[in-house]
């Protein structure tokens, strides 16, 4: 975990200078490979606020949303624990209202 905040820190920093160069996945001592590889990070969320709350403290490049329909991934959640087709778009709307904003947090969720 402390790579990819380390990693997300760095990016932030050189796009904040300007510098639009893609950063490469293993950006150690390694020369040996020119390559460059573009990493992206993401993770899952259940909620508006969770999404919210991940967006503003990683600002990670995707979000997966919700368990939307009966999964092998989450055989524990019977059908009225699914948070539904629905919630990716309300993510969406909240992040969208939340950028519009300013940023901040609307309290939905």
């Amino acid at each position: 975990r402390r790579q990819i905040i380390e990693y997300r820190r760095r990016r932030r920093e050189r796009h904040d200078d300007g510098d639009d160069k893609q950063i490469d996945e293993d950006d150690d001592d390694n020369d040996d490979d020119d390559e460059q590889r573009v990493v992206m990070i993401g993770t899952s969320s259940h909620s508006i606020t969770s999404a919210r709350s991940t967006f503003q403290n990683y600002r990670p490049d995707y979000l997966f949303v919700g368990t939307c329909y009966m999964t092998q991934s989450h055989p524990e959640k019977g059908v009225s624990e699914l948070e539904g087709p629905a919630l990716p778009g309300l993510v969406r709307e909240a992040l969208h209202l939340d950028a519009s904003n300013g940023g901040g947090d609307g309290g939905d969720g």
